[in-house]
This record gives structure tokens, C-alpha cells and sequence, in this order.
């Protein structure tokens, strides 16, 4: 049904030939193998494998892990070996971490960086 173009939107025209195009999905889809779409198919199908496969690249480059530290629990001092204990108390002082404190009664040297963020939900 070939009609004039007149640059207007018609919805009716436009369901029409589209319930058309769906009921004829199985000869539209058998034209993709004849002789004059194939090559045009495979071509189109090497593009976009070639585009999954970059995809899919990137992003098992971004799951790889960017350091030692990745999955370390954030608040915790299992990082640190024994020299925190010249400066922490296990027992008493202020909370730095699950069984780490600051100790107030200590002489020297107490300066310790904490690192975090607060959450406040």
C-alpha cells in the first residue's frame, strides 16, 4: 500500500504496518539467507561479535583487583604485623579498632593516623 509522504505522524498507518511486518516475521527472517543478504548478515554478525567480545574485555579488566589491599575490611587492623603493639593496647584506651586502643596513659610518641569515613544512616 504505497502512499504520499506528507511529513505527518499517523499512528493508524503506522500500526498497521507494523502488525503487518509481525505477521510476516518468517518471511522477512527467511530473506536474511537468501543469496543477496548473506554476506551482508555475516558481515554484520563479525562486527558485532567483535564489539561483544571488546566489551566483554573491558569489563573483565575492571573486575581484575587493582592492589594487594582490594578486599580488605575497611576499620580493621589485621594489615598491621607487630609494631602496632609499641604504640595500641589490647585491654583499655579509645577504640581505634575491634580489640585495638589508643592507650591515654602511654608517654612518648602516641600519634596515630585514622583513615575513614564516617557513616551516619
Amino acid at each position: 500500500m504505497k502512499q504520499q509522504q506528507t511529513g505527518i505522524f499517523n499512528f493508524g498507518d503506522f500500526i498497521e504496518n507494523l502488525f503487518s511486518a509481525i505477521l510476516s516475521i518468517g518471511e522477512n527472517l527467511g530473506k536474511v539467507f537468501t543469496s543477496e543478504y548473506i554476506g551482508v548478515f555475516w558481515k554484520t554478525e563479525g562486527y558485532f561479535s567483535i564489539l561483544l567480545l571488546f566489551f566483554a574485555l573491558v569489563g573483565f579488566v575492571k573486575l581484575m583487583p587493582r592492589s594487594e589491599y582490594t578486599d580488605i575490611e575497611h576499620g580493621s587492623s589485621d594489615w598491621a604485623t607487630g609494631e602496632q603493639y609499641e604504640v595500641l593496647d589490647r585491654k583499655k584506651g579509645i577504640l581505634l579498632a575491634e580489640n585495638h586502643y589508643l592507650p591515654v596513659d602511654k608517654r612518648g610518641n602516641t600519634n596515630v593516623l585514622v583513615v575513614g569515613r564516617i557513616w551516619f544512616w
